[in-house]
């Protein structure tokens, strides 16, 4: 008795028919793919591009702002090159007495104007500086903590405190420098006559000197140097004992003559 087979039968036009749209869409996808990274390089290519030009026009335009600043600094348009010029003219040249409207150099004239231009401006600055040291004189009572040479025979600097406890990274702590001078007698030789009155520690000192000084900038003095400069030191030896009662009181005793 033969079995019959129940299973449908599958349709040749139909199994290729689908075969081919798969074949159609694997295709088409492919193709996008490729065409996505086609478009991926053409837009790096011409960002690339883009900043290059951005980069260049950028270089170019410096390079000309430059050479247009140069041509005006070296043009006599520029009042200050203008000025140096009318300086030089007054300071060194006369009329000339064969060329009329024409300008010939004068040695003499350029030594007596250089000698009073130079006599002027050393007046003026020996005002300014005893101005600045007569204006900025100090005087107060310090508790040395170091002594330093910097440069021998010329530059030193010590630390102190103008009250107990004493600490240079407190408010209380502050720098000095002692430099040699030829305006002060007593600073013509500073390692003999200021510094060398120093100790090393646990002295009291009555401290004379000038210059400028913020509490509120103490950073800023330490970091550039800017210290107070000292011209007199008087110092003694300051004993265990003064130094608990100048904790306590929180002011250093001053110095007896």
């Amino acid at each position: 008795m033969m079995e019959h087979n129940n299973e449908p039968r599958v349709n040749r036009s139909e199994l290729s028919q689908s075969e081919l749209l798969k074949q159609a869409q694997h295709a088409l996808a492919e193709h996008a793919v490729a065409d996505k990274s086609a478009s991926a390089k053409q837009s790096i290519l011409v960002k690339t591009l883009t900043l290059m030009v951005r980069v260049i026009s950028k270089v170019w335009y410096v390079i000309t702002r430059t050479v247009a600043w140069l041509n005006y600094l070296l043009s006599s348009r520029n009042p200050v090159l203008y000025g140096i010029k009318i300086g030089a003219i007054w300071l060194a040249y006369v009329p000339d007495s064969q060329y009329p409207g024409e300008l010939t150099f004068c040695a003499r004239r350029l030594g007596k104007n250089s000698a009073w231009i130079g006599a002027l401006g050393l007046a003026v600055y020996i005002a300014i500086t005893a101005a600045y040291f007569y204006g900025t004189q100090f005087e107060e009572l310090v508790y040395t903590t170091g002594k330093q040479e910097i440069v021998a025979g010329e530059q030193y600097q010590f630390t102190g405190c103008t009250s107990l406890p004493c600490s240079t990274q407190a408010d209380n702590g502050k720098y000095y420098k002692v430099e040699s001078s030829h305006f002060l007698p007593a600073l013509y030789y500073p390692e003999e006559d200021v510094y060398a009155n120093i100790p090393q520690q646990d002295g009291a000192c009555l401290v004379k000197g000038y210059g400028f000084y913020f509490r509120s900038l103490r950073s800023l003095y330490k970091y550039f140097q800017w210290y107070q400069k000292a011209f007199d030191v008087s110092c003694r030896p300051y004993t265990e004992a003064e130094k608990q009662l100048a904790i306590g009181s929180g002011e250093i005793q001053k110095v007896k003559a």
